[in-house]
């Protein structure tokens, strides 16, 4: 029998993998805001943004990647619970692994085929880019004076 500490930091290592994916999905979805927009996923012609506002570009996928690292985090929990067993001789955790361990890796599998996925059609605003540099860099060299 495997001890279930094992089992716990699979999980966390899932989740740890998942939560670097969110960091990802979280920057894009920032710099896709309007006041930034310096990047963007694709958005396809005739794809609508949302039923109130049609014409705004929702980063969708970045959006449910980070929808996506919860649920996976979410099985670390579960796993963590599952390694105090009763002298080795407890099957109340069976019936938990035989549910956390497809689906969180199923779900991390997704995740990061969506992640890739998008990343390959994320495209850049290079004048917004050089405009927030030169908006920013007078503050950015503030800093360094600070710290002479």
């Amino acid at each position: 029998m495997i001890p279930r500490d094992r089992h716990a930091a699979y999980f966390a290592a899932l989740g740890v993998v998942a939560s670097s994916l969110e960091r990802l999905a979280i920057e894009i979805r920032h710099l896709q805001r309007t006041e930034v927009l310096e990047a963007e996923e694709y958005f396809s012609v005739g794809q609508k943004g949302s039923s109130s506002m049609p014409h705004k570009r929702n980063p969708v996928l970045s959006e449910n990647i980070a929808g996506l690292a919860r649920m996976v985090r979410a099985y670390v929990i579960p796993a963590l619970e599952n390694v105090a067993l009763w002298h080795e001789r407890d099957i109340s955790h069976s019936s938990v692994e035989r549910y956390i361990g497809p689906d969180a890796t199923v779900t991390l599998d997704f995740a990061l085929a969506r992640a890739a996925a998008s990343s390959r059609s994320w495209s850049s605003i290079p004048n917004a880019c050089w405009k927030t540099w030169r908006r920013r860099a007078g503050w950015c060299t503030a800093s360094a004076c600070c710290w002479r």
